[in-house]
This record gives structure tokens, C-alpha cells and sequence, in this order.
């Protein structure tokens, strides 16, 4: 038994496109986490930032001195991730961003007698590094998004040329295995030969007459290079031809791109070629050959068949 391999091919595409789904969105996940984490650690980062001006609210030095302490620590509990960012692609300033965050650090150290001046020029320093990381979270948030949109149009571009080629592969299988040729609407190759088959073997019991008369249609030669739209034309004028002059009885098909075949039961040569005539005056305006091909009694099928190539 043979496999169509092409068939499997398909299908492995067909599965590898759905799969190009689930990891875009894999990946779109993982880059939306990312982005929830670095929102995060800024939201931190700016609420820290508030706590300086908060600080110049409170008399007791007490209060003042935890609130410091705390400030201190969670500056430094961030330094790990500016770190980390301060050479992102995304971060757009004059002065790199950890030498930014060391001078903020530096300069709330120093805050030892919690003074008013000192605080708010700390408070100034910390809004410009919020400022710049807001900015990077902007432009990090758009690529994200701009990523997954094109992820997603290309998943989307490439299940549709995959339907697209499914499409063209089953409507070439249904050609195949489909008993008429669609454009000429005659009977196809296959149909005839298994017709033809069956055909020759009750005539040959019965004794009847057996005639098949191939028809060369010289327009549709690759020679005269028509266009696809003129080969259609010319095979629906031929096909509706035949199909209006041969009895009910008869086989007409379409067994090469230029070439037909008749098979007629019962047709003695009498009567044959008053079938030929009737078909030439049909067939005026078109090029083409006739070519009687004989059944006789001692032909077997394939013989017969080395006779219509």
C-alpha cells in the first residue's frame, strides 16, 4: 500500500501552526510578567520617593529617625534592580542611571539633621529617576505590545497561506479521484479506463460492436500557449459539443490536456462515421484529428490501452 506522504506533511504544518500559538502567547506571558515586575518594583520605588516629603511632617525624632531608616533600607533593597536597568536599552537620560541612583543614595545619607532643604533636594533627585524609569516602562510596554501583535499577525499570516495550500492539495486530490474532469465536464481518465475495462469484456462475450475514436484538439496544445482563461473556454465550448451529440450510452472523457476519448458500445463503422461527421461540423472552429482506434477480438485491455498513447 502506498502513503501519500504529502498528506502527512500537511498535517504536521497544520499542527505546527497551531502550536506557534500557544507559544507567542507563551512568550508574550512570560515578557507581560516581566513588565508586571518592573511596575512593581517601580510603584516601590515612587511611593519610597513620597515618604521623603512625608518625613518633614512628623515631630517626633523618633518617628523621624524609623521613617529614615526606612527609606535608607528600601533604597537599598532597590539598588539590585537598578542595577540591573541601568543599562537597558530603554532607560533615556543624560547621566547613567546608577550613577543618578548613587547620588540620591549619597545624598539621603547625608540627611543626618533631617533637614528641609536637603530632604527636598533628595525628594527632586528621586522624581527624576521616577521620571526616567516611567519613560523606560513606556517604551518597554510598547515593544511588548508591538512584539505580540506582530507574533500574532504573523501566526495568523501563516495558518492562512497553510489553509490556503490545504485547500489547493484537497481540491488537486478531488481531481484526481473525481469521475469528471471539472472544466471540460466530461468523464476523467481514470473513469474511462475503468469503464473501458468493463466495457471491452462484455463485448467481447456478446460479440457487439465496440468503437472508441480519439480526438486531438489541436488548440489546446502547449504550442499555441493560451491563456488559462482561453483553455476554459475552449474545453466548456468542446465538452458542451460532445455531450449535445453522443447518446446516453457513451463515454466521453478528457484523457490528456489536449487529448479525448470516445467510447462507444454498440456503434458499428456505419454508424461511426456518421457520429464523425456530425462532431466535424460541431467542431468547425476548433483544430483537431479524429483517430479510430479498432477493438478487436484477439485485444486484450492493456494492448488496447498501448493504443490510445
Amino acid at each position: 500500500m502506498s502513503i501519500d506522504w504529502s498528506s502527512y506533511r500537511i498535517t504536521l504544518l497544520l499542527y505546527l501552526g497551531i502550536l506557534l500559538f500557544p507559544l507567542s502567547f507563551y512568550f508574550s506571558y512570560n515578557s507581560f510578567g516581566e513588565l508586571l515586575e518592573d511596575t512593581k518594583v517601580i510603584s516601590s520605588f515612587a511611593r519610597n520617593s513620597t515618604k521623603i516629603l512625608t518625613l518633614q511632617n512628623e515631630n517626633s525624632l523618633k518617628k523621624k529617625r524609623d521613617i529614615k531608616e526606612e527609606i535608607a533600607v528600601e533604597f537599598e533593597v532597590l539598588r539590585p534592580w537598578i542595577l540591573a536597568h541601568s543599562t537597558k536599552k530603554f532607560y533615556v537620560a543624560a547621566e547613567p542611571l546608577e550613577q543618578k541612583y548613587t547620588l540620591l543614595q549619597k545624598c539621603w545619607s547625608e540627611n543626618t539633621l533631617f533637614d528641609k532643604e536637603i530632604s527636598f533636594t533628595c525628594y527632586k533627585q528621586s522624581k527624576q529617576i521616577l521620571f526616567s524609569l516611567n519613560n523606560m516602562l513606556i517604551l518597554q510596554q510598547s515593544r511588548i505590545y508591538n512584539i505580540f501583535y506582530i507574533n500574532l499577525a504573523l501566526d495568523m499570516a501563516f495558518l492562512l497561506v497553510l489553509i490556503f495550500f490545504i485547500r489547493v492539495y484537497a481540491f488537486s486530490n478531488l481531481r484526481k479521484k473525481a469521475i469528471y474532469d471539472f472544466k471540460s465536464k466530461l468523464y476523467s481518465k481514470d473513469y474511462m479506463l475503468s469503464t473501458l475495462k468493463n466495457t471491452s469484456a462484455q463485448m467481447k462475450r456478446t460479440g457487439a460492436a465496440l468503437s472508441v475514436l480519439q480526438i486531438d484538439v489541436k488548440d489546446l496544445d502547449s504550442e499555441h500557449k493560451l491563456t488559462q482563461k482561453e483553455q476554459d473556454k475552449i474545453l466548456q465550448k468542446f465538452g458542451d459539443s460532445l455531450l449535445k451529440t453522443l447518446r446516453d450510452s457513451d463515454i466521453a472523457s478528457r484523457y490528456s490536456e489536449s487529448k479525448f476519448v470516445l467510447i462507444l458500445p454498440n456503434t458499428p463503422e456505419q454508424q461511426l462515421q456518421m457520429l464523425i461527421l456530425r462532431l466535424e461540423k460541431n467542431l468547425a472552429d476548433l483544430e483537431h484529428t479524429f483517430n479510430v482506434i479498432e477493438y478487436r477480438e484477439n485485444d486484450t485491455y492493456e494492448s488496447f490501452i498501448e493504443k490510445l498513447k
